[in-house]
């Protein structure tokens, strides 16, 4: 985190590793990508992806969120959103996916995050029924 040039993003993944669900921006975010989620649903109901029915800069721009969220063990957020989940496995489908996601692997965050052991899924499941 000594690396990343953003030192208020630092401190936020900081306050992540040390307080977990705990830190006190950690609900509002969820709750936003609930509502990003929700609305994708219902846009991708009539559309194959996010723009109409090409890959486009719309999905391009909002890959780094879900993929974040996917590999955070989050996935559950649109397990039930038929849509979202065949836009999901279409984008990972695509080969730019892998040339532009997949190829940098995990990041020293993630790996962070896996070494203790954070598994928050319960608690944003718990947050998103409430």
């Amino acid at each position: 985190m000594r690396k990343l040039p953003d030192r208020a993003r630092a401190a936020r993944q900081r306050q992540i590793l040390d307080q977990g669900f705990e830190a006190p921006f950690v609900n509002d975010a969820v709750l936003l990508h609930e509502k990003v989620l929700k609305e994708m649903e219902t846009v991708l109901s009539g559309q194959t992806w996010l723009g109409g029915q090409d890959f486009s800069l719309a999905d391009i721009a909002i890959v780094p969120y879900v993929n974040r969220l996917y590999r955070l063990g989050l996935g559950g957020m649109w397990s039930t959103r038929f849509n979202v989940t065949r836009w999901w496995d279409a984008t990972q489908a695509r080969p730019s996916f892998e040339t532009a996601i997949t190829a940098f692997g995990s990041t020293a965050y993630d790996d962070d995050l896996r070494k203790r052991g954070i598994d928050v899924w319960p608690q944003v499941k718990a947050l998103l029924a409430a």
